[in-house]
């Protein structure tokens, strides 16, 4: 079963070559957002496949692939195919040294082997199949996470279009400067606990961790970084008083 580990990676390395060409064809490298939740689904179901069909495994790739869907939809339809390139893609690569498509190909296979770890979670599901009383808060974190972040995003969404030029701090986003990140997040904490009873289960953890490793020391920081530069003195505030992730009440 092991070497079911070698195959998603093939796959993930392959694809993330696709959406670089994609990309570059399209001269728009926010579409390897859209590649990741893709990339998280498919390399979910390849290690689920070998779980025997019962309901917890029915219910797992279930919640994954409504989270997937959602989030590669919304990008895709609030982000592509509107032709919007994101600032973070071009903050990154403005210092680069070597070819900035060059530099694309090498970001986007990092991404995919950060999906590899990520999605890594759901051996451990398949290797535990079965229902156990930990599975209920799994539940519940997977979907208060994938509700969160739904409503985090319309929110997020009506603002810009609404409000653009003032800081988004009204509901999830009052509490945390980036609510999306932190249901995301925790819908991923979510699958880590469906996993913890299998056999080095405790190694599903890895998943939540890495992303939360990235979000608060890649992800974040690059994001911030650009509304200052559009914000200012207004995002310096809202830095002050708002929590960077966890959702809390202001300072």
């Amino acid at each position: 079963m092991y070497n079911i580990f070698f195959w998603v990676f093939i796959y993930i390395t392959v694809q993330m070559l696709i959406v670089w060409v994609i990309a570059k064809t399209m001269e728009n490298p926010s579409v390897v957002d859209v590649a990741w939740p893709c990339g998280l689904v498919i390399a979910g179901f390849m290690y689920l496949c070998f779980a025997p069909i019962n309901l917890k495994i029915i219910l797992v790739a279930s919640i994954l692939l409504i989270w997937g869907l959602r989030l590669a939809s919304h990008l895709f339809f609030s982000r592509i195919k509107k032709g919007i390139v994101d600032k973070r893609y071009l903050n990154l690569s403005k210092n680069w040294q070597i070819g900035q498509w060059i530099g694309f190909l090498f970001h986007f296979q990092l991404q995919g082997w950060l999906i590899f770890i990520v999605s890594s979670v759901f051996f451990f599901i398949s290797s535990s199949p079965y229902f156990y009383s930990t599975d209920c808060l799994g539940i519940i974190c997977c979907l208060t996470g994938m509700l969160g972040e739904k409503i985090s995003d319309n929110q997020l969404l009506k603002h810009r279009q609404t409000q653009s030029n003032q800081i988004c701090n009204a509901g999830l986003w009052y509490f945390s400067r980036h609510p999306n990140y932190f249901f995301d997040w925790l819908t991923w904490l979510g699958f880590a606990i469906f996993g913890i009873r299998a056999k080095y289960g405790w190694l599903s953890l890895l998943s939540p961790l890495t992303l939360y490793f990235i979000m608060l020391k890649v992800t974040i920081p690059i994001t911030e970084q650009g509304s200052i530069e559009s914000k200012k003195d207004l995002y310096l505030r809202y830095q002050q008083n708002t929590s960077k992730f966890f959702p809390w009440f202001k300072k």
